[in-house]
C-alpha cells in the first residue's frame, strides 16, 4: 500500500471517528464534565489562568545592537523583550499575539 493511500484511510478513520463523537449524547457530555471537573489531579484553571495562554512558538536568542535610547525605553517594560518581538511582527506585517496585559 502507498504512503499516500496510507494517509487517506488515516484521514477517512480519523473523519469515521469524529462523526461518531459528535454523536454524544448530552447526557454523556454532561457525565464526562462532571467526572473532569472533580478530578483532584487536574482541577479547572482560572479564568485569569488562561489569559496568559498564547500559542507556542520557537525562540531563538539573537545579538542584537540597538540605540542606547531606544533600549533603555524598551527596558521600561518587565516582559521588555516579548514587547520587541511584538513591535517587530507589526512593523514586518506578521500576525501578533499580543504580549499580555
Amino acid at each position: 500500500m502507498s504512503t499516500i493511500s496510507r494517509q487517506a484511510d488515516a484521514r477517512a478513520l480519523a473523519l469515521a471517528e469524529a462523526s461518531q463523537m459528535d454523536e454524544m449524547s448530552w447526557a454523556e457530555d454532561l457525565g464526562l464534565t462532571v467526572v473532569a471537573l472533580t478530578d483532584p489531579d487536574n482541577p479547572p484553571m482560572e479564568f485569569d489562568e488562561t489569559r496568559d495562554i498564547r500559542l507556542a512558538r520557537p525562540k531563538r536568542t539573537v545579538e542584537l545592537t540597538l540605540d542606547i535610547d531606544l533600549l533603555a525605553h524598551l527596558a521600561e517594560s518587565p516582559d521588555w523583550e516579548e514587547r520587541v518581538n511584538e513591535i517587530l511582527r507589526l512593523a514586518a506585517r506578521m500576525d501578533v499575539v499580543p504580549a499580555g496585559d
